[in-house]
């Protein structure tokens, strides 16, 4: 067969078929094509629906009902169309609850005052006269301490709270007419979790032994130590009290300390060891046993003084020739005015507590004798 050779002169003097030159010229010349189905206008003016994800799943109904009875081609173009925007909405509906839920302000539950806190005949008399026994110097101070916790500190917490929520220790510093100041470490008041990490809380939740749960409002940090401060209101007048704060430099090794604390939740438990050396002049090593609860516990001495609050225990997981080995921060950074973040009314609030330890501090051999169950902060 011969080849049939076709020149671009013979492409121009052929003679198309009627009809085929309207298709020939659509095909090489884009801007002859339809218009399209959904007009950009539409498209621009329903995009803001995105932000209104209820609003825009009335719309595609809407535009379903709308279409059926149109061509396949305009209820395929809206359909695609709606379905983006709902995606669209979605994902951005899902992040923006996640960020409200995780990032900001929750509810408050403002919990009532402690009752026992309240209406309490007195507080022990500290520092005493004499040593303390074990035995003895339990009864003066459980009542002091605290099981403190950021988990529900915002919300009402379950009824199961007490054998699944994270807890942590404090101690009562002081409390005058206005409400009640309590020390814990800064690790126990700023919650961790896998989706939140280190999270700084605004408030922690507060039971007592004898009955009774508080919202209490963390008010300071220490910059350098594992140190916080946490204050809750008090709804009416009561006795007040000043805890005894011992000083660190006269910490001597092989003195006897005493330890309360909720060690694996086995709440207001009393562990007994001595003081086996002190560390960097802030940290208190002893061998009273201390576990994941007693953080933010008091270490007292013989007298009930405050010496230190527990701040961590080296976890032989990671070490396995540790033995024992048990920390506490220095309590009576708590006095000084110096290294604290404040939030909130922390500094005023503080400012009254540290002027009341400044007088008493003053006073020749006033951590000798005993202190007055109703002493004011103000």
């Amino acid at each position: 067969m011969d080849k049939i050779s076709v020149t671009a002169a013979d492409l121009q003097d052929a003679e198309l078929p009627a009809g085929s030159e309207t298709q020939s010229s659509a095909l090489a010349s884009p801007s002859q094509r339809r218009p399209p189905v959904i007009p950009i206008a539409v498209r621009l003016a329903t995009v803001p629906l995105v932000l209104a994800l209820p609003l825009l799943c009335l719309v595609a109904v809407a535009a379903r009902i709308v279409v059926r009875s149109k061509l396949p081609r305009v209820q395929l173009a809206w359909a695609h169309w709606t379905n983006s925007l709902l995606i669209a909405s979605g994902l951005l509906t899902t992040l923006l609850f996640s960020m409200a839920y995780f990032v900001g302000p929750r509810p408050t539950w403002q919990a009532p005052p402690m009752p026992v806190m309240e209406y309490r005949g007195g507080y022990p008399l500290l520092p005493a006269s004499s040593v303390l026994s074990a035995s003895r110097l339990a009864r003066e101070t459980e009542g002091l301490v605290f099981v403190i916790s950021p988990e529900f500190a915002s919300q009402r917490p379950p009824k199961t709270y007490e054998e699944s929520g994270a807890v942590g220790a404090g101690v009562l510093l002081a409390a005058d007419r206005d409400g009640f100041l309590i020390a814990t470490n800064r690790h126990v008041v700023d919650a961790e979790s896998l989706l939140m990490p280190r999270r700084a809380a605004d408030s922690v939740l507060l039971f007592r032994k004898d009955g009774g749960s508080s919202r209490g409002e963390v008010i300071a940090r220490h910059q350098e130590l594992d140190l916080a401060i946490v204050w809750t209101p008090r709804a009416g007048e009561g006795p007040t009290f000043r805890q005894p704060v011992a000083d660190f430099a006269h910490s001597e090794t092989g003195q006897n300390v005493f330890v309360i604390g909720h060690p694996q939740r086995l709440f207001f438990s009393l562990s007994t060891g001595i003081v086996m050396r002190t560390h960097e002049q802030n940290l208190l090593q002893i061998s009273a046993p201390v576990s994941p609860g007693n953080s933010g516990g008091p270490v007292y001495d013989e007298l009930g003084r405050l010496l230190a609050v527990v701040s961590f225990k080296v976890d032989r997981r990671f070490n396995p020739n540790a033995e024992n080995l048990n920390f506490a921060v220095r309590a009576d950074a708590l006095l000084n005015r110096s290294g604290w973040n404040f939030q909130g009314d922390g500094e005023r609030i503080l400012e009254r507590f540290w002027d009341n330890n400044l007088v008493q501090h003053s006073a020749p051999h006033a951590m000798d004798g005993p202190t007055p169950a109703n002493a004011d902060l103000r």
